[in-house]
């Protein structure tokens, strides 16, 4: 992403941060794979800001360290997805559904049909998919890791029918 672009994104990033969260879980609580959430928005909530605030720094500094940062935040939140019996999609669409406010604050930044945001739309795509990707990513190799563990013949506490739910039902881990 360039100079630009990082600037500007950082300005949509900049209206209204509360209601930008507000309207990132409302874009995933209207979505058929949201996470459910049976103690309500807070830890989403709590998730996202943190998200917002390290993306908004790697952003401002463009400092390979600040990125790095956010890459092991997101890391830790695909961890947590994972050890809490979300599935892949829902930690995937946990992030995409940061598209639509951002999307939607870009266009109100900048003149409808305008070539700099079509620039901008796609930048912000392009950054948020890379994200998605390696939270996916990090998220099936958690899974992968909680199936081997739990799988195991030596750990009682697992049974048959419970290691099953987990491959074929992820959801229903948490249960």
């Amino acid at each position: 992403m360039d100079d630009n672009h990082r600037a500007l994104l950082v300005e949509v990033l900049d209206i209204e941060p509360a209601e930008l969260l507000d309207r990132w879980l409302d874009v995933q609580s209207g979505h058929e794979l949201a996470i459910e959430r049976p103690r309500g928005d807070a830890p989403l909530r709590a998730q996202g800001r943190v998200i917002v605030e390290a993306l908004r720094a790697a952003l401002v500094t463009n400092d390979s360290v600040q990125w790095q940062d956010l890459y092991s935040l997101l890391e830790r939140v695909a961890h947590r997805h994972a050890h809490g019996g979300a599935t892949f999609e829902q930690t995937g669409l946990f992030l995409t559904a940061f598209k639509r406010p951002l999307f939607e604050r870009a266009a109100v930044k900048l003149p409808p049909g305008s070539p700099l945001l079509v620039e901008l739309l796609w930048s912000i795509t392009v950054l948020l998919d890379d994200l998605v990707l390696r939270s996916t990513r990090t998220f099936m190799t958690e899974r992968d890791m909680v199936i081997v563990r739990f799988g195991s013949k030596d750990d009682p506490t697992f049974s048959d029918a419970a290691l099953l739910r987990l491959i074929l039902l992820p959801g229903a881990a948490a249960q």
